[in-house]
């Protein structure tokens, strides 16, 4: 019967199927990588959504930006597991903290000696981990300038203080530079 079958000359099924097999493939191959992409999409925008929420409460947690910073450089959560590092390069990782409030908030305290306690310690962890905090406060409604970013930033010159909006190009360029030496120079 199979024999009967592929000498038949009088029907075109096999050959188109064949055609068509190509294109419906391709459909599919597409339908799965933009499932997996609007996947990914939709982890980030929840990620962004609750971080929207923290700052539509007027509270600030930094903690938070610091760790969402460093999940975007080794993985998880809604960010990608980077490729691995070729080892015969070396690689300087590089987190920039701007605030513009001072650090009011986190989800298990009100007190803010336990809120700064619990930030120091991820500044403190990032600096065992080796990535380079840069952190910049914007003050344009007379807060103290904060000991807590002062002392996160990676060293004294990576802190920031912003008066006005005028000064944020420039502490960008500085920063900007600081890390094009710092490419270079390796």
């Amino acid at each position: 019967m199979l024999a009967r079958f592929l000498t038949n000359a009088r029907g075109g099924v096999a050959p188109l199927m064949a055609v068509i097999a190509v294109p419906v493939m391709a459909a599919v191959g597409m339908a799965v990588d933009y499932s997996r992409v609007n996947a990914a999409r939709t982890a980030f925008q929840s990620a962004l959504d609750a971080t929207a929420l923290m700052v539509s409460k007027d509270a600030t947690n930094q903690r938070l930006g610091l760790q969402l910073g460093w999940a975007s450089l080794v993985g998880g959560g809604p960010f990608p597991v980077p490729p691995p590092k070729d080892p015969l390069y070396i690689y300087t990782d590089v987190i920039i903290l701007l605030t513009d409030g001072l650090n009011t908030q986190n989800r298990w305290s009100t007190d803010q000696n336990t809120i700064d306690t619990r930030e120091a310690m991820t500044c403190s962890n990032l600096r065992n981990a080796h990535v380079d905090v840069y952190t910049i406060q914007v003050n344009t409604g007379g807060d103290p300038t904060s000991t807590l970013l002062q002392n996160c930033a990676s060293t004294s010159d990576k802190f920031f203080l912003l008066t006005s909006a005028d000064q944020m190009t420039a502490t960008f360029n500085k920063i900007g530079t600081n890390l094009t030496k710092l490419r270079v120079a390796q």
